[in-house]
């Protein structure tokens, strides 16, 4: 088996940390039902993004260009950054997750933005099933940093 780009190798990463840290916060005992729904909501899309990337990585790497080592670089410290925030979360306020979310809000744009270039690339190559598709999951993205953004601004401390 061939070997996947490093781009798609990483935006797989995020994805599934992404998953990860999202379900973790979903089990937290302390938030409430509105909170609860947008982190199942946000964990059960990234799974499917992530197993539509592994699904469609041969395809991908067709598209290698999409992705810069600095983007590579970006995805790669932002999966870190969320497996470290998953792990600690049990032990942290809600406060302090939601300032912490608030910095890893810059995931959502940066999944956001390059599946836009995907979609794009898939567009100049006339591939409307890809399109299609990265169209969907680029959708999901927006509306994950809508969700965050609603939760956190709604929450008072």
């Amino acid at each position: 088996m061939l070997k996947m780009s490093k781009g798609v190798d990483a935006l797989i990463k995020l994805e599934s940390s992404l998953a990860g840290l999202y379900a973790t916060l979903f089990r937290l005992s302390y938030f409430g039902i509105n909170a609860k729904t947008v982190f199942q909501k946000i964990a059960m899309d990234s799974m499917e993004h992530e197993e539509l990337l592994r699904l469609l990585e041969k395809k991908l790497d067709e598209y290698e260009t999409v992705m810069d080592d600095e983007v590579i670089g970006l995805c790669e410290s932002l999966s870190e950054e969320v497996i470290k925030l998953s792990k600690e979360a049990g032990r942290m306020s809600v406060e302090k997750i939601y300032e912490k979310l608030r910095e890893l809000e810059k995931g959502e744009e940066l999944a956001y933005e390059i599946y836009e270039k995907y979609l794009k690339e898939a567009g100049n190559k006339n591939d409307q099933i890809l399109v299609l598709i990265m169209q969907g999951i680029a959708e999901d993205e927006q509306l994950h940093d809508r969700l965050l953004s609603t939760i956190i601004s709604n929450t008072r401390f």
